[in-house]
């Protein structure tokens, strides 16, 4: 039984061969360039403490019959405060900064 046929091949040096082959017969040389993101979100980082991580986990878990992620809390939180009047929202800022 010969195992001549098993034989692993470099196919890096293939896929090479292969482009320099095309390269003569007059192929174009082009660079992949990462394309913009159409992406309706931007990603953000920003850091918590464990009690409020905790919060946003229980919150998201509150919807029994759909799934809401904490990212979709974190956005219902923003349009909540949008909601209140500006003298409202200072007073309430003042506050939290206060504790």
């Amino acid at each position: 039984m010969a195992l001549d046929g098993l034989k692993k091949t470099d196919k890096r040096k293939d896929a090479d061969l292969d482009a320099l082959k095309a390269l003569e017969k007059g192929a174009s040389l082009t660079i992949n360039t990462p394309k913009e993101s159409s992406a309706a979100f931007k990603r953000c980082n920003f850091s918590l403490t464990e009690a409020i991580s905790s919060d946003i986990d229980k919150l998201s878990l509150l919807p029994r019959t759909f799934k809401f992620s904490r990212s979709e809390v974190v956005r219902a939180g923003i349009e909540a405060l949008n909601q209140m009047k500006e003298s409202d929202l200072i007073a309430f800022f003042e506050k939290l900064k206060n504790e």
